[in-house]
């Protein structure tokens, strides 16, 4: 749970690409993790904006679940880009949310119901999860998430 966030902030930081990753970990074969960080550098993309994020996005794949596009943008009927989602899926028009402590303030809730009227109205189904779910309950995000895409 804690590589894959390490590897996204690598990657968004923009001082290492995913070639140049992989090519470290080629370099390092014997070191214990080396395996899973073979397996994880191409799934790093640099997107999540935090850490929770690629958690939430690495949940998803682990469970064999089609992996989300990261940082989703949702436009309206006149092609203009509204709101970003966390992570989703575009065609099923489903969106997914973590939220963290940032989410309890006033100004943001505000925002926040505005955003999900918005995106209810427009077809979209939004889940939204929180750090219980993350930490606590990864069988409840995976088993919302696929009832969504079913």
């Amino acid at each position: 749970m804690d590589a894959l966030p390490v590897l996204d902030a690598a990657l968004r930081s923009g001082v290492v690409t995913q070639d140049e990753l992989l090519a470290e970990v080629s370099a390092h074969r014997a070191l214990r993790g080396v395996r899973q960080a073979r397996e994880l550098v191409p799934l790093a993309d640099g997107q999540a904006e935090c850490r929770q994020e690629s958690q939430l996005r690495l949940i998803l794949i682990d469970a064999r679940l089609p992996p989300p596009e990261p940082q989703l943008w949702v436009y309206d009927r006149h092609g203009i880009a509204l709101y970003r989602l966390d992570l989703g899926y575009r065609e099923r028009r489903i969106g997914i949310e973590y939220d963290g402590l940032s989410h309890l303030d006033r100004d943001r809730l505000r925002y926040d119901r505005e955003r999900v009227n918005w995106l209810d109205a427009n077809g979209w189904r939004m889940r939204y999860f929180t750090d219980r779910d993350l930490y606590r309950r990864p069988q409840y995000i995976t088993a919302t998430i696929r009832a969504a895409l079913s």
